[in-house]
């Protein structure tokens, strides 16, 4: 609503112009009366109408003298100057302060409607041109602070944007701080963008000095002070709760220097980059990305296939502090290698992919007590930084662990020969096992030949043979069939062989393809 005073001496007057229109038509309020000068003067400096509609005689101070004081005091409103006819050409001296509209008493309500469509049109282009000026203002600082984020010089550009930029910010301040806003889960949709920078310009920056702008795909606020914690995230929640949006603040340290905010916004920058390995509160980022492990893993040997392979052994032997040891080297290891969060999302699914395989080749049951890939891929998607990760990954391999143990704890050696069926082209051994599935090693030895009727190397040898046999049948060669079976060397595999089958690898193969 745009703000009417009315000062004049003669009560029935100022009567008649509240009723002589209808106000409200023309989105006009009536905020003050004033029966002299001195009074209308201080009203007009408390209110700052949008217009005045002032007599030229009044007792105190009369109207051009009104006008004059009004103008010395900065006020830019449009006066509508009420005279009689002797005092027109009077009145018309009022033109060198910015007057334009005259009406003679008595006042007719048609000249006052005119000129007051006449001012409304005058506002509506003034509001237009400010809004225009504003926003190439804003355009001009946007640009001057991006080019300063780029580390060139604020002294590039003309004397006249300096002096803008300098006068919208209020420079200098006492600190400078940077601040990144960044959608969690989408890109920005603009009215979003919009939105919030509206939002943000309206609750915060009137409190505290500070321009919010556009800078790639991130809102930027270069601010002078604000509690982060308090302030600022009571200011995003509000915003988050409006756009139903999930948002994520990275916040540069403050400097002392104008230029040198390009060094406040390339930390906040680097830690957006690395917001998923980052501690939050709230909204907000902690100050410094989360650090290396001090662990130090050999990563060369490292890859999604060995994890998944490590971890399926853990889980048939039962061992839960081993499988909790592999889920730490391998994050250790994804963190050496400077994965960042889509490798290592992806990663996790590859695993999860090859333990499903793994696990079920032992044991077909368990497909059916496994989450599904796609709740697997979906869970995993969802998670916001790598401690989230970790323990959501944590929690779906100890509830396999779980329940492989409930399945086998009451035939534990058939997990011990489940885990032979399943690994023996790996290098196994007696002491290995009794480690793995804590057994003393004597103890264990004993009981594979009370329970199987053979040693133990007699056992693995046989199901090795079972296998080569059938990689023979095959057609595969003889030094690769020695490989797959676990056997190193060539040789010792070719005298297994004959031992246990009574002809040579190469014998056995050549029978059968006649035969077949």
């Amino acid at each position: 609503m745009y703000k009417l005073i009315i000062i004049d001496d003669e009560p029935i007057i100022r009567q008649g112009l509240r009723k002589i229109i209808d106000w409200k038509s023309f989105d006009i309020e009536i905020c003050g009366e004033a029966d002299n000068g001195l009074d209308g003067l201080q009203l007009c400096k408390d209110i700052n109408p949008d217009v005045v509609i002032v007599d030229i005689r009044m007792p105190g101070m009369d109207g051009l003298r009104l006008i004059e004081e009004a103008r010395l005091h900065g006020l830019q409103s449009d006066f509508i100057i009420l005279s009689g006819y002797s005092e027109f050409s009077y009145a018309q001296k009022a033109t060198e302060y910015g007057v334009r509209c005259y009406l003679l008493k008595p006042i007719e309500q048609t000249e006052l409607l005119t000129r007051m469509n006449d001012l409304r049109e005058i506002w509506k282009k003034r509001t237009k041109e400010q809004a225009q000026l504003q926003s190439s203002t804003q355009l001009i600082v946007q640009h001057k602070l991006q080019q300063l984020l780029r580390r060139e010089s604020v002294s590039d550009g003309n004397e006249e944007e300096q002096n803008l930029l300098s006068l919208h910010l209020e420079l200098p301040w006492n600190t400078y701080q940077m601040i990144l806003i960044e959608s969690e889960l989408q890109q920005w949709e603009p009215e979003e963008m919009t939105y919030l920078s509206e939002h943000l310009n309206r609750h915060m920056i009137k409190r505290h000095r500070g321009v919010v702008f556009p800078i790639g795909k991130y809102i930027g606020i270069l601010c002078e002070e604000i509690d982060p914690y308090l302030e600022l995230d009571l200011y995003l929640s509000e915003a988050q709760e409006a756009m139903d949006l999930e948002l994520v603040v990275a916040m540069g340290p403050k400097v002392n220097h104008f230029n040198q905010i390009g060094k406040s916004y390339q930390y906040a920058y680097e830690c957006m980059k690395k917001k998923f390995l980052s501690e939050r509160k709230g909204s907000i980022l902690t100050p410094l990305p989360v650090q290396d492990p001090v662990i130090t893993i050999d990563t060369s040997a490292f890859s999604m296939g060995s994890f998944a392979d490590h971890t399926s052994k853990a889980i048939v032997a039962g061992n839960q502090e081993l499988l909790l040891d592999i889920l730490t080297d391998a994050e250790s290891a994804m963190l050496q290698l400077g994965w960042y969060e889509k490798q290592i999302k992806a990663s996790y699914i590859s695993m999860y992919v090859e333990l499903i395989k793994l696990l079920t080749d032992i044991d077909e049951r368990m497909k059916a007590h496994m989450p599904t890939l796609n709740e697997i891929v979906k869970a995993i998607d969802n998670q916001k930084t790598m401690q989230a990760l970790r323990a959501l990954v944590e929690k779906e391999l100890l509830g396999i662990y779980e329940h492989w143990v409930k399945e086998k704890r009451n035939n534990n050696f058939n997990s011990i020969l489940d885990y032979i069926s399943t690994h023996y082209c790996s290098e196994i051994n007696l002491e290995m096992l009794a480690k793995l599935f804590h057994y003393n090693s004597s103890y264990l030895g004993k009981l594979f030949k009370s329970q199987t009727g053979e040693s133990f190397n007699t056992y693995l040898d046989r199901i090795r043979m079972d296998k080569a046999k059938q990689l023979l049948i095959d057609d595969y060669r003889v030094y690769e069939v020695a490989e797959m079976v676990g056997y190193a060397n060539v040789d010792y595999f070719h005298l297994k062989f004959k031992k246990a089958i009574g002809e040579s690898p190469t014998m056995y193969r050549e029978k059968w393809k006649t035969k077949t």
